[in-house]
């Protein structure tokens, strides 16, 4: 059976939401999975929300450790301020190391 290839959700986030993680393709497909691309497209925000993604290089197991316990744990993350989209500002990313990427530039 093949499978629609498009999720949606609407969210009305109020507070932090968990992190997701979605493996690369190589490790998806030996996990039975299919890899996933994202894109958001934020209706409404407010002044400090943010979105996280795509860890930061260098980031070691026992720090992610630390920061996690220390609750400091944001900081291993790239993140970007959430705008409303406006049709000529809307931001769409094939996969989160395409926003690491873009987020490491700005």
């Amino acid at each position: 059976m093949k499978t629609f290839p498009l999720l949606v959700k609407i969210l009305d986030a109020q507070d932090k939401l968990s992190l997701q993680v979605h493996p690369p393709p190589a490790k998806a497909k030996e996990l039975g999975g299919e890899p996933k691309s994202e894109m958001w497209y934020f209706a409404e925000t407010t002044p400090e929300a943010d979105i996280f993604a795509a860890s930061k290089r260098g980031v070691t197991r026992d720090e992610f450790e630390r920061k996690t316990g220390d609750g400091t744990v944001a900081e291993c993350f790239h993140s970007e301020r959430a705008r409303p989209c406006a049709r000529r500002r809307q931001r769409a990313f094939r996969d989160s190391a395409e926003l690491g990427h873009h987020v490491s530039r700005l």
